[in-house]
């Protein structure tokens, strides 16, 4: 081959070199343009995943906003109900414990979060056996009643069990609701106790007319037997004795009749220190009660001691609490009589509070628990029917009449009467 073949051939191999860098660098070219047109979609699919997220983002925290705006308002109902929730989760452990639910049981909420209901309300076996039942999907379960114990008494409580869903099927645990019963029970006593009384004042009203009668022949007899035996005065002391057994079942025939008969409450302004003060003035007269003492406090002035009612019926049941109260404190040979009045409330209505009470010896709880029922009494010479009227006259005030015993020695009778008595004159 000679030198001019060899040299051709050379070039030959150059040019096609030549031919494929050009073809690769336009390759790269077309890639690159590719490439920077793939990273134009990806950067601008970025900026719109981006614009995305933060409007997704944006619509989650105005979902957890909204979420906890209402979780807070849920708590901050559950919180203000008078009624107390209990809330457990699937494995019966308490997970939320309202305040009220700790005024009703007794037990605070820290103390009570993380326990498991069953070791919480171990007592009542008839709450556990709801409990499991919810727990099991079951839906419909009566309420209980359940007496909670405590410090002092236990409290009455209604109950009612439920399960709480997420979905159909799906359960997320229970809900137990505490409603306070006291009052109701307080209120169920007090209608047996009317009924009750009225059944006896009518028992009463029978039975005092039928004894009437014949004890105003015997008297008649008795007292003419009496004018007979003038000169006999031993016979004479059996027909004086005859008269005044005759007078004292007269007496009580009396009391009877005016326990029997129907409240007719004929209302003014009354000043209750005004009248108090007067009855100790009258009751300090009997040298029996000479050495007591006498003490009236008054809350918020004179003007919280006005009422609207029935200033007879007041003096008859003022009366007879001062004088038990007395009485009460003779055999120690002296106490104090100490008169409280302050407002208060009755049924949701503005009242007046009136405490009388004593430093006597008291009344033991299970005598205190019966002094209103008739013939109750612990005087020789008692009717036992003193406290069960007056209780019948505050009533028809749509007030209450109760007995509690005084710190250290002594009962304290407080009477609650209305402001503005509805009765009519």
């Amino acid at each position: 081959m000679s030198a001019a073949t060899v040299e051709n051939s050379g070039l030959g191999t150059k040019a096609a070199q030549v031919e494929r860098l050009q073809a690769q660098i336009e390759h790269f070219l077309v890639s690159q343009a590719k490439a920077e047109r793939a990273f134009e979609t990806l950067t601008r699919r970025v900026e719109e995943l981006k614009a995305e997220l933060e409007d997704t983002n944006r619509k989650l925290r105005d979902k957890v906003s909204e979420l906890n705006h209402l979780s807070g308002h849920l708590i901050g109902i559950l919180h203000s109900m008078s009624d107390g929730v209990i809330a457990l989760d699937t494995g019966g452990v308490v997970r939320f414990f309202s305040p009220a639910a700790e005024n009703l049981t007794g037990s605070s909420g820290g103390s009570a979060i993380g326990t498991s209901f069953e070791t919480f309300a171990a007592f009542a076996p008839d709450l556990l056996r709801n409990v499991r039942a919810a727990l099991n999907g079951r839906s419909g379960l009566p309420r209980l009643r359940v007496d909670w114990p405590g410090e002092a008494d236990a409290r009455p409580l209604s109950i009612a069990v439920a399960p709480v869903f997420e979905q159909p099927g799906a359960i997320i645990g229970v809900v137990v609701v505490l409603q306070d019963l006291t009052e109701v029970t307080s209120l169920q006593k007090r209608v047996f106790q009317v009924e009750k009384l009225a059944a006896l004042g009518q028992m009463a009203a029978v039975v005092a007319h039928e004894i009437r009668n014949p004890l105003g022949g015997i008297e008649g007899y008795a007292t003419m037997l009496r004018a007979d035996l003038q000169y006999q005065p031993d016979q004479r002391r059996y027909a004086e004795m005859i008269v005044e057994g005759i007078q004292s079942l007269n007496g009580l025939v009396n009391s009877l009749l005016t326990y029997s008969r129907p409240v007719d409450l004929r209302c003014e302004c009354v000043e209750l220190e005004t009248m108090l003060r007067r009855l100790w003035e009258m009751a300090k007269a009997d040298p029996n009660f000479g050495r007591m003492a006498f003490r009236v406090e008054i809350e918020n002035g004179s003007g919280a001691s006005r009422v609207r009612a029935d200033a007879g019926a007041l003096r008859q049941v003022f009366t007879n609490l001062i004088r038990n109260a007395l009485e009460a404190m003779a055999p120690l040979g002296g106490g104090e009589l100490r008169i409280r009045i302050r407002e208060a409330q009755v049924d949701a209505r503005e009242a007046v509070a009136v405490e009388i009470a004593d430093t006597g010896p008291g009344i033991p709880e299970k005598t205190r628990r019966n002094l209103f029922q008739p013939f109750m009494t612990t005087k020789h010479n008692g009717t036992g029917l003193g406290l069960p009227t007056s209780a019948k006259l505050i009533e028809a005030h749509g007030g209450e009449l109760t007995c509690t015993p005084e710190p250290g020695t002594g009962a304290c009778f407080r009477v609650v009467l209305p402001k503005n008595n509805e009765a009519a004159d």
